[in-house]
């Protein structure tokens, strides 16, 4: 049992209590987990696990993600940092608009 490693230091009575105290606390910082490529709600998961909260989401346009995957993540994967602190996600529309996929936007028209 740990009060009996920990009393066989010599560390006293005292110590032995606050070592057990300190071996039920969870970790005040944590790492922040990697969730580039996971969907929102996979990625508020991870987040949730590892004892952080989700801040601000945006969104853009890419070719290197499908349409809901995160492209980008601030802190980045690794950082270590207070528990429950936020992560900002940056999210995939997809594809942008193309020549051959042109953005149209619904009662706007062109003159030409």
């Amino acid at each position: 049992m740990s009060v009996c490693r920990v009393s066989a230091l010599g560390l006293g009575v005292g110590c032995v209590v606050f070592a057990a105290l300190l071996a039920g606390c969870p970790a005040r910082e944590v790492a922040v987990p990697d969730v580039v490529g996971l969907t929102q709600p996979e990625a508020e998961a991870a987040l949730a696990a590892a004892g952080l909260s989700l801040g601000t989401v945006a969104d853009m346009y890419s070719g290197d993600q499908p349409a809901g995957a995160v492209l980008d993540q601030s802190p980045a994967a690794g950082t270590v940092v207070e528990r429950n602190a936020e992560v900002s996600l940056m999210l995939s529309l997809g594809a942008g608009p193309t020549a051959e996929n042109p953005l149209v936007v619904p009662g706007v028209r062109c003159c030409r």
